[in-house]
């Protein structure tokens, strides 16, 4: 490839070899080339695939039934405060879109006496990350393919109901 022509191909201004070389034609065109790499990796970088993000918070605290495992659903939560890239949003559950490999964390807090709760998550419909506590915080890294479903569990070991607050559950393509 002759100096200039990537400037030609990307549209920079290009300077003919009939000017007089004390003009520095050559240099202008070196330049332009430069300029155009640069332009093409800008390029090559957009078109990368964006990492999806989602954020929901919980719209107030939930009663939990002591020994049982309960579900967050489409009433626990308040509207997505992040949702780059996911429109399956229903439910409580969330929908991928894209395969990939992907950062979940679910986290609980106590109101009242959950002191050996477990937060998790579901894949598919099986549990995933469970972790233990007043303030727990479920994470996992998953291998998900389009299709697959997530939603976020509490499970409290009290025999009465309790009172989970400060849920969130954020879920991160990470490759």
């Amino acid at each position: 490839m002759a100096i200039g022509d990537l400037a030609r191909q990307l549209g920079l201004k290009v300077f003919t070899s009939a000017q007089d070389r004390r003009l520095g034609f050559e240099n202008y065109n070196q330049r332009g080339d430069d300029i155009a790499l640069v332009m093409q990796r800008a390029t090559a970088l957009e078109a990368q695939s964006f990492k999806e993000l989602f954020i929901v918070n919980a719209a107030a605290d939930k009663a939990i039934a002591g020994n049982a495992e309960n579900p967050l659903v489409a009433n626990d939560w308040a509207a997505p405060t992040r949702n780059v890239g996911y429109d399956g949003w229903a439910g409580g559950q969330l929908k991928i879109l894209t395969p990939g490999d992907y950062l979940i964390i679910f986290s609980m807090g106590s109101v009242n006496g959950i002191t050996n709760g477990q937060a998790y998550i579901k894949i598919n419909g099986n549990s995933r990350g469970f972790q233990n506590g007043a303030n727990a915080t479920s994470t996992h890294v998953a291998t998900l393919a389009k299709g697959d479903m997530i939603q976020a569990w509490i499970y409290a070991t009290a025999n009465s109901t309790t009172t989970a607050g400060r849920c969130s559950l954020t879920v991160r393509r990470i490759g």
